[in-house]
């Protein structure tokens, strides 16, 4: 028995003549194998080499896209002759943006922040990434992209471009500088932070930075296990080396407040060639008691240096590398995490005085780093539209207890959690359960050091001071104490826009007069153009931020007038811009123009330009404060 050809028969040309069949079954390559008893084909199964086929639909099947519809609807269909199957339409090459448009090399593509469910604008897979090579990059001397002509297809194509995808104009910068304009707010951080850190945790004489011989000893008693503190005569006190009383006399002692007198390098290295010497040791007062929290990444160079054998005066430089590396990483970190506003903080970040902090053994530096990670982490929870995961939940009440434990007047910045959606919630039960465990986590960490400290019955840090009557004329006298308030912003606003730009040293070593004023009109011009539409800052949550910045430097300063002045003073004494660094960046952040596109990397490149030239002539003014020739 014969089948029928359309049955058994291949597209392809057989062996044997057609005009010569031999009675068998056709196989599906176009062999004859003998002949085939009717019936002999099994109808589960069949013999090596036999393959069962059906018989095609009828030759005039409508189409279903570029397949007849019976092959559409039939995935073992045997397919018909090439000359009875209709011609299908040419098949046009698909263009996913007009060649004008395509993405440029400029664009920072690792840098981008991931979007799973989108495929980025202009890229290419399959058959058509393997055929087309990308066009090559243009040649120095000629014109390749047009700024605005970029940025306008790029915002057409991908919506609104976040900083990062902003593309740089070749004909406006060289070449080295396009490159370095495309970097993102951290690298600029580490590009900036890593060599004048160093230079301002290196330059500076040991014990030249504020309280830098309290923090020392507080950093050596943590790296030991001793979290708290004693009461020796009535005052709080812990147990320091006798080496560490000699230290300022053999260093040099009239440095403080004496700008015409300057430091030997001799005495520093006769110190460095010192054995060490942590016995026999004795009771030290602490002027203020705070959080072991600020003192992990101190206590860690000083554990370092005290296990290599160093001599004393080096415990002081491994603190500051320790201190300057963990803000540096914890700054990173805060950057990477938001989704706007990261040249903001950068700026924040990069100004002398904060990153002279972050070269001391001052608290301040980790203080900041936890302020910075805070506000990455609520804003990023802010921005997102998933359900809220309980590790991101976590995270923030874990950054919300550090940073109310390290200084508890920046505890109220943890009402920045009420700008998480309330869609990110199962329910508004899990919401209220959420919102009520990120203010436990700030508030009772805080307060329970808070009255740990109090047990200890510190004395009055100024004469005259008393917590406890302060805080109740306060209650008393609200008018009174809110135009002691406003006295106090009238008079000490030139002093405390100082001390947040830089002085340094002990409060000695001003810089010039030129960087007091322009750095925070640059500070304010990158926070009105930074963010745009990527912020999630806008109408409710602008007004809670500048709420939540007002109410901590609020806070702040009723914590000083408490504690360190007289009960009714008209002024609050005690207070530096260095106290309103954490809420600087959230501050701006609240600022910015809504409709603003976001940075331009020529911006970005002015700006941190500027940045810059403000550090190098901080560390000019302090080498030449310590070991410059005399005044």
């Amino acid at each position: 028995m014969e089948l029928p050809r359309h049955q058994g028969a291949h597209r392809g040309r057989s062996r044997r003549p057609r005009s010569a069949p031999r009675p068998g079954l056709r196989l599906r390559h176009g062999r004859v194998r003998g002949p085939l008893r009717p019936g002999a084909l099994p109808r589960r199964g069949h013999p090596p080499g036999l393959r069962r086929v059906r018989a095609p639909a009828p030759p005039a099947a409508p189409l279903r896209g570029r397949r007849p519809l019976h092959l559409a609807r039939r995935r073992h269909a045997v397919r018909p002759r090439a000359r009875e199957r209709r011609a299908a339409p040419p098949r046009r090459r698909r263009r996913t943006r007009a060649p004008a448009e395509r993405r440029p090399r400029a664009f920072a593509r690792r840098d981008a922040p991931r979007d799973r469910g989108r495929r980025p604008a202009g890229r290419r897979t399959g058959h058509a990434s393997r055929t087309r090579s990308r066009p090559r990059p243009p040649h120095p001397g000629r014109v390749a992209l047009d700024l605005a002509g970029v940025a306008g297809a790029a915002r057409r194509t991908l919506g609104d471009v976040p900083e990062r995808l902003v593309p740089v104009s070749a004909h406006a910068l060289p070449r080295g500088l396009s490159t370095a304009a495309a970097w993102p707010a951290r690298r600029w951080l580490v590009a900036l932070g890593v060599p004048f850190g160093l230079a301002f945790a290196l330059l500076t004489p040991p014990l030249q930075t504020p309280d830098e011989l309290a923090h020392l000893a507080r950093a050596l008693a943590v790296s030991e296990g001793a979290f708290g503190a004693e009461v020796v005569d009535g005052r709080p006190s812990i147990r320091v080396p006798q080496s560490f009383a000699a230290l300022p006399a053999r260093l040099g002692r009239g440095l403080q407040l004496h700008a015409e007198r300057r430091q030997d390098p001799r005495r520093i290295a006769r110190e460095l060639a010192r054995p060490q010497a942590l016995e026999p040791r004795a009771w030290r007062p602490l002027p203020s008691l705070y959080s072991p929290l600020v003192y992990v990444p101190q206590a860690a160079g000083v554990a370092l240096a005290r296990g290599l054998g160093l001599p004393v005066v080096a415990f002081v430089y491994a603190g500051r590398l320790a201190n300057l590396a963990v803000f540096l990483a914890a700054t990173w970190l805060a950057l990477r995490l938001l989704p706007a506003h990261a040249t903001t903080l950068a700026l924040v970040a990069l100004l002398p005085m904060t990153l002279f902090l972050a070269g001391s053994l001052a608290a301040d530096a980790p203080t900041n780093a936890l302020a910075f990670l805070w506000l990455g982490l609520v804003l990023r929870a802010a921005a997102a539209g998933a359900p809220l995961r309980p590790f991101e939940g976590a995270a923030l009440a874990a950054a919300a207890a550090a940073l109310g434990l390290a200084k508890s007047g920046y505890a109220v910045l943890a009402a920045m959690a009420l700008a998480v959606p309330a869609a990110r919630f199962a329910s508004a039960s899990r919401r209220a359960a959420w919102l009520a465990a990120w203010a436990a986590a700030a508030l009772v960490p805080g307060l329970l050091w808070s009255a740990y400290v109090a047990s200890l019955e510190p004395p009055a840090l100024v004469p005259g001071a008393d917590p406890g009557a302060q805080a109740r004329w306060i209650a008393e006298h609200p008018a009174g104490f809110a135009a002691v308030v406003l006295d106090t912003l009238a008079a000490a606003r030139g002093l405390w826009g100082a001390t947040f730009v830089g002085v340094l040293g002990h409060a000695d070593t001003w810089l010039p007069r030129w960087i007091y004023v322009l750095y925070p009109l640059v500070l304010l011009a990158a926070a009105l153009v930074d963010g745009g539409k990527a912020s999630p800052l806008r109408g409710a949550r602008r007004a809670l931020a500048l709420a939540a910045a007002a109410a901590a430097a609020l806070s702040m300063l009723t914590l000083a007038y408490v504690g360190w002045n007289a009960v009714g003073s008209s002024r609050i004494q005690g207070v530096q811009g260095r106290y309103f660094t954490p809420l600087a960046p959230l501050a701006l952040a609240a600022l910015h123009a809504p409709r603003a596109a976001g940075i331009e990397p020529r911006a970005r490149l002015a700006f941190v330009a500027f940045a810059a030239l403000a550090l190098a002539v901080a560390v000019g003014r302090l080498f030449a404060r310590y070991y410059g020739p005399p005044s």
